[in-house]
């Protein structure tokens, strides 16, 4: 567990993810930067029980794709490695444990968890992306006004 002071980062955007965060105590916002400056701040991302980091179970080489800051004057983190995290839901794991059935039931549970936050911030990411594409169009019409005909 951690103790995070309001305005420090939690991990920057664009760096590997090594583990994921769970929020114990205390607001957390996601803060996604492009060409250096921000773009957009999600600041309900992360409160009591929200998942950071989960992008590691749906993406190949996972990047965290925005920075995280602490927003109340204290966050409360549970940090768990990726690793341990994606051996806790192994079958082999699961079978060698005490009380199987119960686990089991326990890990389907928070990865269900996990994907209907992973979910929501993903609609959020592509809201990002439309308003990107947004400006791109908008730059492009720009330039073409001082682009005299033949």
């Amino acid at each position: 567990m951690e103790e995070i002071k309001w305005g420090k980062k939690l991990y920057r955007q664009d760096t590997r993810i090594n583990d994921i965060f769970i929020v114990l105590h205390g607001k957390v916002s996601l803060n996604y930067v492009t060409d250096g400056k921000e773009v957009e701040t999600f600041k309900d991302a992360g409160y009591l029980g929200y998942t950071l980091g989960e992008e590691l179970l749906f993406y190949k080489d996972p990047l965290y794709r925005k920075t995280a800051i602490c927003e109340s004057r204290t966050c409360c983190i549970l940090r768990i490695s990726a690793r341990d995290l994606i051996a806790l839901g192994d079958s082999e794991f699961l079978r060698r444990s005490l009380n199987t059935e119960i686990l089991r039931n326990d890990m389907d549970l928070m990865f269900e968890q996990i994907g209907h936050i992973y979910n929501q911030k993903e609609r959020w990411r592509i809201k990002i992306a439309h308003k990107e594409m947004e400006n791109v169009k908008v730059e492009e019409v720009e330039y073409t006004q001082f682009i005299k005909s033949p």
